[in-house]
């Protein structure tokens, strides 16, 4: 979920059903050829110590994605690989990879408000069905319900996209009665080479009040990323 909360390029649709318009949040997440974006990452609960992490992302296209903690050292290296479908996990502790699938998927990440989940969906077309839940002049609201509800923690995905942009400025996770789960709210954007970015993302988990802030610190388009950089090998070693 995170990347299309992150980039886009410009796109507009006159009169589009809920399904074009997903379907072009899905293009304008992957316009460019390839992306890699750091990102400093701050988690806070009540009671709690604040946490501090650093996260590396390498996109290419719209089928592989590599994610990286640099930070703090003991958890440096470990990461998610996105490739032809498959999301893998790599944890340096105990120096293996697994592949993760369904609501393995669905908890938090190495103590963050973003799940693998939400690190490792490069779309969303394919896996949910779209409604228009509202519309104002700027923005749309979709309504996402999965097409494998057994797969996914939430019943639904309620979705606020830019119409400028087709940037997601606010993705909010439903139960089953519709009330909110947790919401990821993008800000602060700016344009980097060409591309619309949102360089500020905030998760809350509104149950427990834990709150997590991702910062874009650097951002690099179109470096020539290749298949090489997203393998399970890759995945293993440091970057």
């Amino acid at each position: 979920m995170i990347l299309p909360l992150l980039t886009s390029a410009c796109l507009l649709l006159s009169s589009a059903s809920p399904s074009e318009i997903l379907e072009h949040v899905d293009k304008a997440a992957t316009r460019a050829s390839d992306a890699t974006i750091t990102l400093g990452v701050s988690v806070s609960a009540p009671g709690r110590a604040a946490l501090s992490r650093t996260l590396r992302i390498w996109q290419r296209g719209d089928g592989y994605r590599l994610v990286k903690f640099l930070e703090p050292a003991r958890l440096r290296g470990t990461g998610i690989l996105v490739r032809e479908g498959q999301t893998y996990l790599y944890s340096r502790a105990y120096d293996r990879v697994r592949r993760i699938a369904g609501l393995a998927g669905g908890g938090s990440f190495m103590g963050t408000g973003f799940s693998i989940d939400d690190l490792a969906r490069v779309r969303y077309a394919g896996d949910y069905t779209a409604a228009l839940d509202a519309e104002t002049g700027a923005v749309w609201t979709l309504l996402l319900t999965p097409r494998e509800t057994a797969e996914h923690s939430h019943a639904y995905l309620r979705l606020e996209v830019r119409k400028q942009d087709h940037l997601l400025q606010k993705l909010e996770a439903l139960d089953s009665e519709k009330a909110v789960l947790r919401t990821i709210q993008a800000s602060d954007f700016r344009t980097v080479g060409g591309y619309p970015v949102a360089h500020r993302l905030e998760v809350v988990e509104h149950r427990t009040d834990k709150r997590t802030v991702a910062t874009v610190s650097e951002i690099v388009f179109d470096s020539g990323l290749s298949l090489d950089d997203f393998t399970t090998r890759a995945l293993r070693r440091g970057r």
